[in-house]
C-alpha cells in the first residue's frame, strides 16, 4: 500500500494560503453565478407562466 503526500494536506504556508484563498474565492464566485442564474430563470418562468395563463382566458 502506498501513501502519497499532497501539498494541500500539509500545514499552510503563505503560498498555499493564497492559493486556497483564490480557490475559495473562485468557488464563491461560481456559487453566486449559479444563484443569479437560478433567480433569473425563476423570474422568466414566472413571467411566462403569468402571460400564458392570461392567454387561456
Amino acid at each position: 500500500m502506498e501513501f502519497y503526500a499532497y501539498p494541500s494536506h500539509s500545514l499552510p504556508s503563505s503560498s498555499s494560503f493564497s492559493f486556497s484563498f483564490r480557490n475559495l474565492a473562485d468557488k464563491v464566485k461560481r456559487y453566486f453565478s449559479f444563484a443569479v442564474s437560478a433567480i433569473i430563470g425563476n423570474v422568466f418562468s414566472a413571467i411566462f407562466t403569468f402571460f400564458f395563463a392570461l392567454g387561456e382566458c
